[in-house]
């Protein structure tokens, strides 16, 4: 009796045994079970938040932002507005045999004016298509590459090359004409005028607006070939040549330091 009473005991002992590590067991599955919903369902909510930040469009004032960042033209830099003239108005011919004058720019077999003999000098009215309009000594059209030429008139913005601070200038004269260089620099610099060919030419201050007083003393006229002096403003400096004959070519170097 005693001892089925012990058996029996110990029955219910192991039974009570089994059926706790039963419990433990399903308790602890879910406990797994839950944790992997509550990870499943925060990695759930972190992609919809995520997708929704990237689907949703940025404020109208960060768009045109975006945008206009985006697009925005290349800087454009500015022009020069300085342009330099040159006005053709003499021209001589150069052609050993006499060139033809036509009444149009144009060959044609009935459409000559006149001869012209190598030399001369003809008044230059307009250009076209490689012609020279003439008014004198006849009058019509002359081929351009039967002559020479150059600027009667002219004017020309002068500027020294990357890290100099001198530069030469020259060119010619076809008959009569005035040919003005521009070149700024600043007060207290000294600009220095060397001929190499031809005549010095008048240097006039950015004040002298008229051209009045040639700051050489007239070394044009007294055949000197150089100037310097120290410059009293600041501004652009006229170099001016004048021809009033047939013409002549020039040359000279101008610096200032």
């Amino acid at each position: 009796m005693i001892k089925n009473a012990v058996f029996l005991r110990g029955e219910r002992y192991q039974f009570l045994l089994e059926a706790q590590a039963a419990g433990t067991q399903d308790n602890n599955y879910m406990k797994q079970k839950m944790s992997f919903n509550h990870r499943l369902s925060r990695a759930g909510i972190c992609l919809t938040l995520l997708l929704a930040g990237g689907c949703t469009q940025l404020p109208q004032s960060q768009q045109s932002l975006r945008f206009s960042t985006a697009n925005a033209p290349a800087a454009t830099k500015l022009q020069n507005t300085q342009r330099d003239i040159c006005k053709i108005t003499t021209a001589k011919i150069s052609n050993s045999k006499p060139p033809t004058v036509r009444s149009s720019p144009e060959v044609k077999p009935n459409n000559i004016v006149g001869n012209l003999n190598n030399g001369t000098l003809v008044s230059v009215k307009s250009e076209k298509n490689g012609w020279f309009e003439i008014t004198s000594p006849v009058k019509g059209w002359v081929s351009k590459s039967l002559t020479q030429s150059d600027c009667n008139e002219k004017i020309k913005y002068v500027s020294f090359p990357a890290n100099r601070t001198a530069t030469t200038i020259s060119s010619r004269f076809i008959g009569t004409g005035s040919h003005k260089y521009l070149l700024k620099a600043t007060k207290g610099k000294t600009m220095t005028v060397t001929v190499e060919k031809g005549p010095l030419p008048f240097v006039f201050a950015p004040s002298d607006r008229n051209q009045q007083k040639d700051l050489t003393g007239g070394g044009a006229y007294n055949n000197k070939k150089s100037w310097s002096g120290k410059l009293a403003e600041t501004g652009e400096y006229i170099l001016q040549l004048e021809s009033n004959r047939s013409g002549y070519d020039y040359k000279f170097v101008v610096q200032v330091k």
